[in-house]
């Protein structure tokens, strides 16, 4: 199953999640118990937000752009999907992983530096001694990063 692209100014939020054996249709994944959503409240929708506020809060208040948040979820048994979607993407774009999961530092290490674009957001800070690099850790340091490389994350995109 391939994932949607939308707006190439919109920015995209990944959410990896290990597959639990025990998961009620009815009950949120454990992943989203950790303040991820609050995290994403925090952010811009689109780059658009940042750019050029007017227009943005015009074109969104018009309902010419009607669209959320671009929030996707994979599971980590579909680690090739995850790997192949970032990879592709045109779109900045911030993955919520989890230090405490060897399954989640490998996606990491498979896509750093790969496309960037991807920035990363790791629960459990305790355990990312050794993952720096395209880290944020909160959701200024994130914006903080957009500001930073601005030039050249619309570069990246062909703005």
């Amino acid at each position: 199953m391939k994932a949607r692209f939308k707006n190439k100014s919109t920015i995209q939020y990944i959410l990896v999640s290990d597959l639990h054996s025990f998961n009620l249709p009815f009950l949120a994944p454990e992943e989203f118990n950790n303040n991820t959503i609050e995290f994403i409240k925090q952010c811009p929708v689109d780059l658009l937000q940042l750019i050029d506020p007017i227009s943005f809060f015009e074109i969104y208040s018009k309902k010419l752009w009607f669209y959320g948040t671009d929030f996707k979820f994979f599971y980590t048994h579909s680690i090739e999907n995850i790997i192949e979607h970032s990879l592709n993407a045109v779109q900045l774009t911030l993955i919520f992983l989890d230090s405490k999961s060897k399954i989640h530092e490998e996606i990491y290490q498979k896509l750093v530096g790969k496309n960037k674009l991807i920035f990363f957001y790791f629960r459990n800070l305790e355990n990312v001694n050794n993952l720096k690099d395209k880290v944020v850790l909160s959701p200024f340091s994130f914006l903080n990063e957009i500001f930073c490389n601005q030039r050249e994350i619309l570069d990246l995109m062909n703005f």
